[in-house]
C-alpha cells in the first residue's frame, strides 16, 4: 500500500494522496501528526497553521501514531523545509 506525504508537516504515512493543488485537497483524511484535515481546513491558512503547530511543540494529533525515533527536522525535510523555514514567516507576520 502506497503512503503519501502530508504537505503541511511532511508526515509520510497518509493513506490518500492530497494532490498537488491545495484548492482540491478533499480526502477528508486527518494527518495523525499535525492534525490538518484535508477538505476541511482552509489551505490559505496552511503556513500559519504549520508555524503554530511547530511553535506549540509539534505535538502529534494522534500521539500513539508517533514513531519512537521521530524527529521534526527529518519530517519537515520531506517537504523541503527546516524548522527555521517554518518559523521565519511567523516572526515576520
Amino acid at each position: 500500500m502506497e503512503k503519501y506525504i502530508c504537505p503541511v508537516c511532511g508526515y509520510h504515512g497518509l493513506a490518500e494522496n492530497p494532490g498537488p493543488d491545495p484548492k482540491y485537497w478533499g480526502s477528508h483524511e486527518i494527518c495523525p501528526s499535525c492534525g490538518w484535515q484535508f477538505g476541511y481546513n482552509n489551505p490559505n491558512g496552511l503556513l500559519q497553521y504549520r508555524a503554530l503547530w511547530v511553535e506549540a511543540g509539534a505535538n502529534w494529533f494522534i500521539p500513539e501514531k508517533q514513531p519512537r525515533d521521530w524527529r521534526l527536522a527529518s519530517q519537515l525535510a520531506n517537504i523541503g523545509l527546516t524548522v527555521q523555514d517554518v518559523l521565519q514567516p511567523a516572526k515576520a507576520a
